[in-house]
């Protein structure tokens, strides 16, 4: 989900094959010439102590943050509500790897 204010998925595919994965496509960063940088979006109804895997298949630009060890942030609500803090830094196994599509294709 990602219709509110700074949310940038554009697609979003639950993978037929691999259980609890999703194949995102983010919007292109404003006034760039199709490079994304960051990423913004809500998950719901997520399970307790299940693996999520989410792939984001045309992030560019991915040389400066997460090959050199950075992770995402997240916010959590139950977090938020019971330790007064709901964000933090999250991710184990980060991969990266050039997609094989070109930096014109849009979904």
């Amino acid at each position: 989900e990602s219709r509110f204010e700074s949310g940038n998925l554009a697609l979003a595919y639950k993978s037929l094959i691999e259980p609890h994965t999703y194949i995102l496509f983010i919007q292109n960063d404003t006034n760039t010439k199709g490079y994304n940088k960051w990423f913004y979006f809500a998950i719901k109804n997520a399970k307790k102590n299940v693996t999520y895997t989410f792939s984001i298949v045309n992030l560019r630009k991915y040389f400066a943050f997460f090959k050199h060890g950075m992770k995402p942030i997240r916010f959590s609500q139950q977090e938020h509500k019971f330790k007064g803090n709901g964000w933090s830094r999250c991710g184990k196994n980060i991969q990266i790897y050039r997609s094989q599509l070109s930096n014109k294709a849009n979904p």
